[in-house]
């Protein structure tokens, strides 16, 4: 079944916006504007939706106690209809209803409820989630680094600070204050919740086009003007799933729906015996085929209205307890983070270490002698050539927990804009010292991770909407 031409931006300009990156400012803020009050609140009656450039940036990224998570990988489930070749993931419970979904999508073409064409026609996953390590490694390594070596090290008196390690991490301290004010974080809580991180880090997310997110026509002539959309939506829903209004191809699966939550901790399901013949007949057994989905457990939602929609639902022994108790959306989520996700906080420096190493060793490599001018030494006459060595990991072991708390308060603080002066650092340093002699050591490291907890909690806390800059959410 064909579908009908689409509307012409030409011949009816009220209905579109033509704005991307490129667009001034005035004419961006204008055309965004029409946008999200007119233009996808008209072209789809969707109730629900997800605006990650507004008030879901931290969806999935920030747990109800504003810390920072990140999906844990064993919770991860492949997801089906991918792009030919791809292997994309969601959250388990999240792969079971897109499966569910995609399946819908083509029986409902099939039938010709919808249209055989257009992006809404075949629901194939695009991008699914992405590992936030790997992200912050990009990061780090391709953004962070090379503006250290490439733009902060070209003074001469910085490059004579770094005589070893010590002198490298003065410096990098020195640098990491003038990034986290005008750039970007440096520890991975605080790119957990910068403008780096991705929604597609969250688990909860699927792609099926890779258009441009900020190229507002193609939005609109190609997708939410596309016939199919409005029907698609609201199937989604019946899944668990609802669009991104500034990205209608991108599909967020909302833990507090109650389809979703039929996903997650299950339903009754019934597993059909195979179908042989009638006792007597020559033919051969005529069973389920093998892979057909008639042939594995399925129930029916209890949903008021959803009772026809069929579910693949068996559900996971952690949501059943820790989200079937609750009660609210508030609740869910935080039942969810706790079954399938882990808080940052306690990692960051453990991480920053590796990467504070292998940046000082890259420094070296490209950098292995520094000549000292005699004019800058005391009771010299001759300048000093200095080699510099690549150190091995052991060099860390040196630097050990008071250290690591000290970089964990100053970063953190830093990165949530939280401002003291000298003396009141020095105290909190002080106090957070303390508690870190007077706390009982376990096998574990216990007393670090308690001081750390404690530093945490006190020091930096929650990420709340007082602290959100506009380099958070720009």
């Amino acid at each position: 079944m064909v579908q009908p031409n689409k509307v012409d931006p030409n011949q009816r300009p009220f209905k579109f916006t033509n704005v991307d990156n490129t667009s001034d400012a005035r004419q961006a803020f204008e055309e965004r504007k029409k946008y999200a009050e007119f233009i996808f609140p008209i072209s789809s009656d969707v109730g629900r939706s997800f605006n990650f450039w507004g008030s879901d940036k931290f969806f999935g990224r920030v747990n109800q106690a504003g810390d920072s998570i990140l999906v844990s990988e064993r919770r991860l489930k492949q997801l089906g209809a991918s792009e030919s070749g791809k292997t994309c993931y969601a959250l388990d419970f999240v792969a079971d209803a897109w499966r569910d979904f995609s399946d819908k999508i083509k029986s409902e073409v099939a039938s010709g409820r919808l249209y055989d064409s257009g992006p809404y026609s075949k629901l194939e996953v695009q991008r699914g989630w992405s590992d936030i390590y790997t992200d912050y490694h990009s990061y780090m390594t391709g953004d962070l680094y090379p503006a250290f070596q490439n733009v902060f090290m070209n003074l001469p008196m910085r490059k004579r600070k770094i005589a070893n390690f010590d002198g490298f991490l003065e410096i990098f301290d020195e640098f990491s204050d003038l990034i986290i004010k005008d750039a970007g974080p440096i520890t991975l809580s605080g790119f957990v919740e910068s403008i780096y991180s991705s929604p597609l880090n969250t688990g909860l997310v699927i792609e099926t086009s890779r258009a441009e997110h900020d190229e507002d026509l193609n939005k609109e002539v190609n997708f939410l003007y596309d016939e199919n959309y409005g029907l698609v939506v609201s199937l989604a829903s019946q899944y668990g799933f609802y669009v991104d209004k500034n990205a209608p191809w991108r599909f967020v699966c909302d833990p507090a729906s109650r389809a979703a939550q039929e996903y997650m901790i299950g339903i009754p399901m019934t597993n059909p015996d195979p179908v042989d013949n009638p006792e007597g007949d020559c033919e051969d057994s005529a069973f389920v085929p093998k892979g057909s989905r008639l042939s594995e457990p399925f129930g029916y939602s209890r949903i008021p209205g959803f009772e026809n929609v069929l579910r693949h639902a068996p559900g996971y022994e952690p949501y059943r307890d820790e989200v079937s108790a609750a009660f609210g959306a508030q609740a869910i989520y935080s039942g969810l983070f706790r079954a399938s996700y882990l808080e940052t906080w306690n990692s960051d420096i453990d991480i920053l270490k590796v990467y504070l190493l292998d940046f000082y060793n890259r420094y070296v490599a490209a950098n292995s002698s520094l000549l000292i001018p005699a004019e800058t030494l005391k009771k010299c006459d001759k300048p000093i050539t200095i080699f510099r060595e690549i150190l091995t990991p052991n060099v860390l072991s040196l630097y050990g927990d008071k250290w690591s708390l000290r970089a964990f308060y100053s970063l953190r603080r830093r990165e949530r804009s939280i401002k003291e002066t000298p003396k009141n650092e020095l105290r909190d340093i002080r106090e957070i010292f303390t508690f870190y002699d007077f706390s009982p050591q376990g096998r574990d490291n216990s007393r670090y991770v308690k001081a750390l907890k404690y530093t945490f909690d006190k020091f930096v806390g929650g990420l709340t909407t007082n602290m959100i800059s506009a380099k958070l959410i720009s």
